[in-house]
């Protein structure tokens, strides 16, 4: 693994190999993640500017955009024992702040999500034709079956 990948494909490749961060839970609070955070934990990892991360996979991990901010800013103001001492910390607040019913919604709006995205991979061919993308119908229809299911998961989340 070279320096050579950049910043963004590494996060690309993330999206590869362990899908998207939508599709998973914060490893914090457990809500919808938005991100792949780096876990600062490669001994190759990769300085470009101020952005620091890593092309091995292995080393991200799913969080929500409020989590992954603060699990950043811990790693910039902290080390050793009191990075440790704080990252406990904010994940413990950040669990205590949702409740089981949140996560448990927010996992079933997840799975329906998730459950829309395999039939728009199954009835597209997306990924399996060799020549580029689905036919024109194929993708609106499969885009009409993932708007209905995101607007199904907001009425849901508004009627909780």
């Amino acid at each position: 693994m070279t320096a050579e990948i950049g910043y963004y494909q590494a996060h690309r490749q993330v999206d590869k190999v362990h899908g998207l961060a939508r599709h998973n839970a914060c490893a914090w609070c457990g809500l919808d993640a938005q991100d792949h955070a780096y876990t600062h934990n490669d001994p190759n990892e990769i300085r470009d500017g101020g952005r620091v991360y890593s092309v091995n996979t292995n080393y991200y991990v799913a969080m929500c955009r409020r989590c992954h901010r603060s699990f950043d800013w811990a790693h910039k103001r902290f080390s050793g024992a009191a990075l440790k001492r704080e990252l406990e910390q904010r994940k413990r607040e950040a669990y205590a702040r949702v409740s089981d019913e949140q996560r448990r919604s927010a996992a079933e709006s997840r799975a329906r999500a998730i459950e829309a995205a395999e039939a728009w991979y199954a009835e597209t061919g997306w990924g399996s034709n060799p020549h580029g993308r689905p036919s024109p119908a194929a993708v609106k229809a499969a885009h009409e079956r993932i708007r209905r299911a995101y607007e199904q998961n907001a009425q849901l989340r508004a009627e909780q």
